[in-house]
């Protein structure tokens, strides 16, 4: 197959071919400015936890297959966490989050009672039998049947600690106090909060020096409506910027991270 390769940031570009694309992410001007990093040869060294974000968006297109690798090694502090991925968005630049797309079946609801900002409870009708008791998790708000309000923004995170039976339904008890008013009869949902799309993969990194190799890929998309995976584009997605987080469990580390590239190829 024939290659195409460009650098961003870079005056000249080597012309080979159209089929694949070769993206290489090793200057600190290729991502978005942050403190804690220093350019080295063919990457850069990271102090203490940072998210990293790619300068440029990536057009997502259809029939295409998105290729990460990366080069990783602590080389000092203590043992510590690198992910590699990306972060989607909407063609309007509106990035796409769990809590935006990964709704819980089953689980639209009407709220039964005013709830007022800096209330600990929410109360719902019967229909919420399948909320769940979790602390990772919003309430969608404005929820439609057919997930036509998906990527849903209007959305409140609400750490559950219990739910209760009650007159009106079910109470959801927060762990929290609400972040805002919701009115009575307002149709909800619950969706669940969590990490990125961490589709280059992520490796517990030892202060040794030791070189890992993070790598993954990302082949198609989701159908639409509810859903978040590693390896697949939300339905909504249609750009994209690499994400890294480096020394995410290890406060004190420092690693390097080289090699950084992304191979864009015909879906074979």
């Amino acid at each position: 197959m024939k290659k195409y390769l460009m650098m961003f940031l870079c005056a000249a570009a080597c012309v080979c071919g159209a089929d694949e694309q070769e993206l290489k992410f090793e200057k600190i001007a290729d991502w978005l400015p942050v403190k804690g990093v220093t350019q080295i040869e063919d990457g850069f060294r990271v102090e203490n936890r940072v998210m990293l974000q790619s300068k440029n968006f990536i057009d997502i297109i259809p029939g295409k297959v998105y290729k990460l690798k990366a080069k990783v090694k602590c080389v000092s502090g203590s043992k510590t966490t690198v992910y590699f991925g990306f972060n989607m968005y909407q063609a309007n630049g509106k990035v796409i989050s769990t809590q935006h797309v990964q709704a819980i079946g089953g689980t639209l609801a009407t709220v039964a009672k005013d709830a007022k900002k800096g209330d600990t409870e929410v109360v719902l009708g019967p229909d919420a039998a399948k909320w769940r008791n979790l602390s990772y998790t919003f309430i969608a708000l404005g929820a439609k049947k057919d997930f036509s309000d998906l990527p849903n923004y209007n959305v409140v995170q609400c750490p559950i600690k219990g739910i209760e039976k009650c007159e009106e339904g079910y109470k959801i008890l927060l762990s929290g106090k609400l972040l805002r008013d919701i009115a009575k009869g307002t149709v909800v949902r619950q969706h669940i909060s969590g990490g990125y799309m961490y589709s280059g993969g992520y490796r517990n990194v030892a202060p040794d020096g030791k070189e890992i190799e993070l790598k993954g890929k990302v082949d198609g998309f989701l159908p639409a409506g509810p859903g978040y995976v590693y390896n697949k584009w939300s339905s909504y997605a249609k750009k994209a910027r690499l994400l890294m987080l480096v020394n995410w469990s290890g406060k004190g580390s420092v690693s390097e991270i080289t090699d950084i590239e992304l191979e864009i190829e015909d879906k074979k």
